[in-house]
């Protein structure tokens, strides 16, 4: 199942989708992942953590990947839209796939 994050809602549509049987749910790296990306990856190991779901990743592992594309997307920073949290605006526009172009 993929989704993009844009309203900030998708974790909890990535958990309902794998607790309804989905083999696979996207999501992104933490330091990637919201508004127009994919939903945390880390929040959705963490929330499965310890259940019937658990999907066996170590959280600290992910912790030096993580801190490796925070590093890179402040590279990308002047491209950014400047957006820098979610927005109900995709529930109010129907914008697409959650798309800001």
């Amino acid at each position: 199942v993929h989704t993009h994050d844009t309203a900030g809602g998708s974790i909890a549509s990535m958990l309902a989708a794998a607790e309804a049987g989905a083999d696979v749910v996207d999501g992104a790296i933490d330091a990637m992942s919201g508004l127009t990306s994919q939903p945390s990856l880390g929040a959705l190991i963490g929330a499965l953590k310890g259940g019937e779901l658990d999907t066996g990743y170590d959280l600290n592992q992910l912790e030096p990947l993580n801190n490796y594309w925070e590093r890179a997307r402040r590279l990308y920073l002047p491209f950014e839209s400047g957006q820098l949290s979610g927005s109900s605006d995709v529930y109010m526009h129907e914008i697409p796939g959650g798309q800001y172009t």
